[in-house]
This record gives C-alpha cells, structure tokens and sequence, in this order.
C-alpha cells in the first residue's frame, strides 16, 4: 500500500505484558487509494527501513503487509513527495 508520511518519531522500551524489550518507528500515515484516503499509525520494526532510513513528513512510502496482517517490507518511493493541505469547509470567516 502506498501511504503519505505525516510524522514519525523512534520509540523504545519493554513490554508491560510480555516483559521483553521492544523497538518500532511509530509512523502516522495516510494510506493513498485511488477512491480514498485513510488516516493511521503504524508500528514498523526500525530494521525494515533501508541503511537506517527514517521517514521524514512528505515522504511517500510503499508498505508490504503480509499473509497476517504484519508489515513485511517497506520502501521509500523517491520518485514521489506528498504534502498536506488542510480546508475548512463551511467554516464562519471572522
């Protein structure tokens, strides 16, 4: 799925439930489809970005899910930047 960096920032610590360490970059995208746009965060394990890349707002990214429902793969899509526009529509002018 091709998503739309808005932010990203490293997180690092131990598991409340399971006790053992974890290490994601925690990633607030909005997935581009061509008949709409969808709004998420999601956790991508820092070993997946390539030489230690990390995603920056307006960077277009190419994430792979697998079979279950994990992200298997991610890629920059260099060719492709992105931006937010943001209307108020209806919205009383002062």
């Amino acid at each position: 799925m091709k998503a739309c960096v808005m932010s990203a920032n490293r997180v690092d610590g131990v598991s409340k439930r399971t006790t053992k360490p974890y290490s994601a970059v925690v990633t607030h995208v909005v997935f581009i489809d061509d008949d709409k746009k969808e709004v998420e965060a999601v956790w991508i394990d820092p070993s997946l970005f390539p030489n230690g890349e990390f995603p920056r707002y307006g960077d277009v990214l190419e994430i792979i899910y697998d079979r279950r429902g994990f992200i298997s793969s991610v890629k920059f899509i260099d060719t492709e930047k992105c931006t937010l526009n943001i209307s108020v529509i209806g919205a009383d002018k002062h």
